[in-house]
């Protein structure tokens, strides 16, 4: 599949009902101490629940992090060219909002949210456009076949390393629209692991699920396989990418921060 064809599915995406390499790099280590203590002794994969009587800030959640801030309804961030209402402690000024941040506040604020997971482990990047990384990542990559996980159908992709089709490099998979027209709702999403998981099934992996939304996108971190961990369900991905945009909806207060109707702190500032 040639680039053209994910981004017709990237621009299908954007007008459904949701819009739409490292992985151990310092930030990433942080977010997996923080899911792990998280979710320490419980079951990883709960079905989420809304209760839109809690504070923006409140819940162990939020609190269990160390740059949490004290403010019960949150505060005000720019990412891109979007305003976000988040519980992060004051951040340093980025122009035009390009900053990349992990991303949190009370998953009980989130209605028809899926799992309480999608909330632990999310990074959100507005520091390159979505279309662009989207362009670089499939133009230097080549498909090799399908894979169905559950009702999804995923795109193979190999990285081609120094721009030649013989050396194949990483693999990551797609799930495109255009494969899925039966889901109209879940968008395109980019499933990157650190091992080949089929290759090497007792063995524990990292997996990151990428997201667009607009002109940013996010990131949400998976840790499965081994002999003590519980194995990542590929077949919720699709779930956990609708559950992503979900999320920065419901903060999103871009409209309102340009309104001037907002009565919350900047973070950034």
């Amino acid at each position: 599949m040639q680039p053209e064809m994910v981004l017709q599915g990237l621009n299908h995406n954007m007008q459904s009902k949701l819009l739409p390499r490292s992985l151990l790099v310092p930030s990433t280590i942080a977010i997996l101490i923080t899911a792990k203590s998280l979710l320490a002794g419980t079951d990883v994969y709960a079905p989420a629940s809304a209760d839109h009587s809690q504070a923006w800030c409140e819940g162990e959640s939020v609190q269990s992090h160390r740059d949490a801030i004290a403010y019960r309804d949150g505060g005000v961030v720019q990412i891109g060219s979007h305003y976000f209402r988040v519980c992060r402690e004051l951040l340093s000024p980025k122009p035009d909002g390009k900053r990349v941040m992990r991303f949190y506040y009370n998953p009980r604020r989130v209605e028809d949210l899926s799992f309480d997971k999608s909330m632990i482990g999310l990074m959100v990047n507005g520091s390159i456009p979505w279309e662009r990384s989207l362009v670089s990542q499939f133009t230097n990559s080549k498909t090799t076949d399908k894979r169905q996980f559950g009702d999804a159908t995923y795109v193979v992709y190999r990285s081609i390393v120094g721009g030649d089709p013989y050396r194949e490099g990483a693999k990551f998979l797609v799930y495109n629209p255009i494969y899925n027209r039966h889901d109209l709702d879940t968008p395109l999403h980019i499933v990157t692991c650190t091992k080949d998981f089929e290759l090497q099934p007792e063995q524990s992996v990292f997996c990151s699920l990428k997201v667009g939304y607009n002109q940013i996108w996010a990131s949400l971190l998976f840790l499965g396989g081994g002999p003590d961990v519980e194995p990542i369900p590929m077949e919720l991905f699709p779930a956990f990418a609708q559950d992503i945009v979900r999320i920065l909806q419901t903060a999103d207060v871009t409209e309102e921060v340009t309104a001037g109707t907002i009565n919350l702190p900047r973070l950034d500032k």
